[in-house]
């Protein structure tokens, strides 16, 4: 992103390096609370998610002020994240609304924050910073949606876990079946009749025709804010690509 800002994005390899220790811990406790995995994936967890990224901080050669925004941005999108994580456990309503909510707490505000960080770099003022952690964030729902497609076992194991996705909020909100719908869907968590009739479900046309028009949209308003927030570049060229790669690959048709 601050290639597509400056044409040099070296000086982001600080920014690189929290990313990569905080997402290694946001999968190991992913993996601990899905799974059930040996409680070593906690004691990953937590200095990649909060140690690692500081010792980041104090050592990148950056200003202060620089030093300390980043430090405020790795904190609010930590508590996001989190609060995003709980509301997905949560699980009391699975609607459109609420899963995006969800997918941006999880998975956006960690790339909204990266962002804004790199952002940082180039200018202080506070309305492009915001405009950039809001693209971030767009792109981070569309790399969790795009996750969501990971085929038949990603499938059955988000069923399992009692993941909304939002696949499933867009047919729960358009199907003239709801109840049928969830009822099929508490079975599949458990039996594999159930999962194979609840995946035809939600492959029907009739669902899939109006996912792919919302994902499409949604595609469309993050590569606007990119073309607005960064003139035309190699660098916005390739975070282009990214964003087609991850909605193209989330479309349950042609579009």
């Amino acid at each position: 992103m601050l290639g597509s800002l400056t044409g040099d994005p070296s000086a982001a390899v600080p920014i690189s390096a929290i990313s990569r220790f905080w997402w290694a811990g946001a999968e190991a406790l992913d993996d601990l609370i899905d799974q059930d995995t040996d409680q070593k994936s906690l004691l990953a967890a937590i200095p990649c998610l909060t140690l690692f990224p500081q010792v980041v901080i104090t050592q990148a050669d950056v200003s202060g002020e620089v030093r300390e925004f980043w430090r405020r941005e790795l904190v609010a999108y930590s508590v996001h994240a989190a609060e995003g994580q709980l509301a997905d456990l949560a699980r009391t309503e699975i609607t459109w609304p609420s899963v995006i909510r969800a997918y941006v707490g999880k998975t956006g505000a960690a790339y909204g924050g990266d962002a804004a960080m790199a952002a940082r770099l180039v200018t202080a003022d506070e309305r492009v910073l915001h405009a950039w952690r809001s693209f971030g964030r767009m792109f981070g729902v569309l790399r969790q949606v795009h996750n969501d497609n990971g085929g038949p076992e990603a499938f059955a194991e988000d069923i399992r876990n009692g993941t909304p996705t939002l696949l499933l909020a867009h047919a729960l909100e358009v199907t003239d079946r709801p109840a049928e719908l969830n009822t099929v869907r508490r079975l599949a968590r458990r039996d594999p009749g159930a999962l194979t009739e609840l995946r035809r479900m939600l492959l029907d046309p009739r669902i899939t025709s109006g996912y792919d028009g919302r994902l499409v949209a949604f595609r469309n308003q993050a590569r606007d804010l990119l073309h607005q927030l960064a003139g035309p570049s190699h660098h916005r060229d390739v975070l282009d690509s990214m964003i087609d790669t991850s909605a193209a690959a989330a479309l349950k048709t042609a579009a």
